[in-house]
């Protein structure tokens, strides 16, 4: 019996008291699986950008999205306004002014930053703090708080801004330097770091972050959040600047470097002017 069972098994009981080795499945690091998930999420978006720019559809999703941002921005301020007891129809006066008041800034500041020569880059932010006096404009000729129109003129703009940046992928303009996982960029024809997308990340986070510290202080017009948006912006973006393939005037620092450092000292300084109107505010309200 049991050299028939060895004559079976020429390696005798050692073959089957040996187990078969098991393939150990080692599991991947987290920065692996993040690498891999960046990866993937970059592929797809530069095969969406490829898809876009053979069908000839870059600039028409551009321009489309920049629309889009208004409307979103618009229907925002719907709800936002109302928190802010502005009237429904002051809502969207108020909204197309400050957006058309953005888009021409934008355009002027860009003929004179070219020299008087040409109406180009869309750089909406460089307008931002000139929505301090718009605000303030528009509070009069609508009869509003002027605290009200510069809480929700500190909102709309991001808006505007960040769903314009989305605009960005499709046509490779604000493209970073070159970057062997970045995004493909159609102007430049080769991976760039993704500035957009960082932007579109702190745009969005912004947005949430004011939209709660509104909520926190019950929705007062106090007018705080612009000189936060303005603050917050201009740090960000200054530091983003370092990461933008674009043209330096003086130790890395662009044309947008120096408008952030403008932005950063208005907005310090507009911070503690309306500290002190609300305070002001509250003592007048106290001795009456």
């Amino acid at each position: 019996m049991c050299e028939a069972q060895n004559a079976a098994n020429p390696n005798g009981f050692a073959s089957i008291l040996t187990k078969p080795q098991r393939k150990i499945l080692v599991p991947k690091s987290d920065s692996s699986l993040n690498a891999l998930a960046k990866e993937s999420f970059m592929n797809f978006l530069n095969e969406l950008v490829r898809s876009a720019e053979s069908a000839n559809l870059s600039e028409t999703l551009y321009n489309t999205l920049n629309v889009v941002g208004g409307f979103i921005a618009l229907f925002f301020n719907f709800w936002y306004g109302k928190k802010l007891k502005i009237p429904f129809l002051k809502i969207i006066a108020l909204t197309v002014i400050h957006i058309a008041v953005l888009l021409a800034t934008m355009l002027f500041l860009c003929w004179v930053d070219t020299g008087f020569t040409y109406f180009g880059t869309k750089e909406i932010s460089k307008g931002f703090i000139y929505s301090i006096p718009t605000a303030y404009l528009c509070s009069k000729a609508f009869k509003v708080k002027y605290g009200a129109v510069l809480n929700m003129f500190a909102i709309t703009p991001l808006f505007v801004h960040a769903v314009a940046r989305m605009g960005c992928l499709f046509t490779g303009c604000c493209y970073g330097y070159p970057c062997e996982w970045g995004f493909y960029s159609i102007r430049r024809m080769y991976n760039t770091f993704p500035v957009q997308i960082v932007e579109i990340l702190f745009l969005t986070l912004m947005i949430i972050v004011l939209t709660l510290i509104s909520k926190k202080q019950k929705y007062a017009p106090n007018g705080r959040l612009m000189p936060i948006m303005l603050i917050t912006y201009a740090i960000l973006r200054f530091l983003t600047e370092f990461k933008r393939d674009n043209e330096k005037l003086w130790e890395n620092l662009s044309v947008v470097s120096l408008h952030c450092i403008f932005m950063l000292v208005v907005g310090v300084i507009f911070y503690y002017e309306m500290k002190r109107r609300n305070l002001c505010a509250t003592n007048e309200e106290q001795s009456s």
